[in-house]
């Protein structure tokens, strides 16, 4: 029996015993060894600068408690992880995807080298998500401050690391190890309903905020992802791996693929990196990920910006939607156009 089995035996035991209550809030479950998160802990006295040297944010200037997003990316500029990253103590928690955590976990301890810095794997950490327009009032309600739920906020909330998420709607991930997120469960349990972790995910989605698996991998530069629209790079820092690519596009080049959200009338959910096609059939695009929603699929995909409004997904024609966040078409820096 894995650490995680017994949290896992808990969370069918309570998914069995739910009804739904049709309230506005939702539960799911997030485990290092499922398909959702996991985090790495990065503690020692160089921490900050060896994640400064390897992340397209400047973490460096992260206070205690607050967060940022960032990418970590190859040599050709191509991201290799999207991570959620926030100090907390004497040390950073990087929140990624538990399906390339290894992959992540084993290069980056490549580049530590002679540095000061222990990389530890936090698998038998258990997680839960909680989002939905009364969520910030539940916690209030369960003894949370207002500080709780400012923007990029790291806190401890009941014995569990509570990280609130970006989007308009409310959204938090709580970590902790299996039996305080049990109580914690149980605490929320009578305000929220439980969902599936694919509802957690239709809730990003909307959010407009990308994700990077293992099939995406080494793919997509981060301007792609919209990440530069997201506060995930800061082009006034220091050097990173790719850092030039990023750069030249950013200051030189024309972006001519980018991230948009989108909505596809079909029973099955598009895996991330499938391709997408225009009306002639030639690749223009790739899924970056998708989940259910009430009319089909919602997801979020790379498409040419010449021909995302001809984008098709196995056939069927995607309806572009608007994301909740701007989206310039002139996007240089109006100060920097100038040198």
């Amino acid at each position: 029996m894995t650490m995680q089995q017994p949290w896992q035996d808990f969370l069918r035991e309570q998914r069995l015993s739910s009804a739904s209550t049709g309230k506005a809030a939702f539960l799911t479950d997030a485990t290092a060894d499922a398909t959702t998160y996991a985090l790495i802990n990065v503690t020692g006295k160089d921490a900050a600068t060896f994640l400064q040297a390897q992340l397209s944010n400047n973490v460096a200037s992260l206070a205690n408690a607050q967060s940022c997003l960032a990418a970590w990316c190859d040599a050709k500029g191509r991201v290799l992880a999207l991570l959620r990253v926030f100090r907390h103590a004497d040390g950073f928690y990087l929140v990624l995807p538990a399906d390339i955590k290894d992959a992540i976990f084993k290069r980056l301890r490549m580049f530590v080298l002679r540095a000061k810095v222990e990389l530890e794997d936090s698998g038998s950490q258990a997680c839960i998500g909680l989002f939905g327009a009364q969520a910030d009032a539940v916690l209030k309600n369960l003894g949370g401050s207002d500080e709780l739920v400012e923007a990029s906020d790291c806190k401890k909330f009941k014995n569990c690391l509570c990280l609130r998420m970006a989007g308009k709607q409310p959204a938090y991930l709580f970590f902790a190890d299996p039996e305080q997120c049990k109580a914690l469960w149980l605490d929320l349990a009578p305000h929220c309903d439980i969902a599936a972790f694919n509802d957690w995910q239709h809730n990003q989605i909307l959010a407009g905020q990308p994700q990077v698996f293992a099939a995406t991998q080494g793919e997509l530069i981060p301007q792609m992802l919209n990440l530069h629209w997201l506060g995930a790079i800061d082009f006034q820092k220091g050097c990173y791996p790719g850092q030039e690519v990023v750069a030249r596009l950013q200051y030189r080049g024309k972006l001519k693929r980018r991230m948009y959200l989108a909505s596809i009338v079909a029973t099955a959910t598009p895996a991330p990196g499938e391709v997408v096609l225009n009306n002639m059939g030639d690749t223009i695009g790739q899924v970056v990920y998708a989940a259910p929603s009430d009319t089909g699929q919602q997801l979020l995909a790379v498409l040419q910006v010449e021909q995302a409004a001809h984008a098709h997904v196995g056939g069927t024609p995607l309806e572009l939607l608007e994301l909740p966040y701007l989206t310039r078409a002139v996007w240089l820096r109006p100060q920097l156009r100038k040198q």
